[in-house]
């Protein structure tokens, strides 16, 4: 596709982008070339929920600057609600079992406050975040300190979006932005102003906001504090 980028194409298929890096041996992770085929799974063996996908060709203008990269569209669930005070997600783990050291560097904090509008669910399609309800043009903060990786529009499903790296594994998105105040490889401090609430695909005020840990989403409420 064209503008296509790793960083969005790890995005797209729910892998880490530094596996990306390492199955297909590039050296300048910063620029993939155009019609590199681009392998999805561990050459030597393969990853058996990804076997029967085939190699990504970059298309035209591509580079690793995420934007303009289109994905396929999210379905849009049917809606929950529920009170984000309500909601008492279980406080951040800390310990080596979650693998990633970006936890230990401080709370996750709640990018926007408003009506917990639609919970995670690993099975439901389109259900990989959570969409909290809040004021039109509300300011939306960042959860964690950390890297601009993605700054665009060109992934169906999202509206305006960002994307912070916090980690080597651990990602954050804010999705459905009315404006966005931060470009790619900016650095943000948590609670910075990232971007402001736009509209959701359901034609209301809202964020849709995801956490991912090693290219797979986890569910936001296990992070941020009731």
């Amino acid at each position: 596709m064209r503008g296509d980028t790793l960083y969005a194409i790890a995005w797209r298929f729910g892998i880490e982008r530094n596996d990306l890096v390492r199955w297909n041996g590039i050296t300048n992770p910063d620029r993939i070339l155009v019609g590199q085929r681009l392998a999805l799974v561990p050459p030597e063996t393969g990853a058996p929920a990804m076997r029967n996908a085939g190699p990504v060709v970059v298309a035209a203008d591509a580079r690793d600057s995420p934007r303009s990269t289109p994905v396929r569209s999210a379905r849009v669930p049917r809606r929950t609600t529920a009170g984000v005070a309500a909601a008492r997600p279980v406080a951040a783990r800390t310990s080596a079992d979650d693998g990633d050291d970006s936890l230990a560097r401080g709370p996750w904090r709640w990018p926007v406050r408003g009506e917990l509008l639609r919970r995670y669910d690993a099975d439901g399609p389109g259900r990989k975040g959570i969409e909290i309800g809040a004021g039109l043009g509300q300011t939306v903060s960042a959860a964690q300190g950390g890297e601009v990786v993605y700054s665009g529009s060109g992934l169906p499903g999202y509206g305006r979006l960002i994307i912070i790296k916090h980690s080597e594994s651990m990602l954050s998105a804010y999705g459905f932005l009315g404006k966005i105040l931060l470009n790619e490889g900016d650095k943000v401090r948590a609670g910075q102003a990232i971007g402001e609430v736009g509209t959701s695909s359901e034609n209301r005020p809202a964020l849709h906001f995801e956490i991912r840990q090693n290219g797979r989403p986890v569910d936001p409420l296990r992070y941020l504090p009731g």
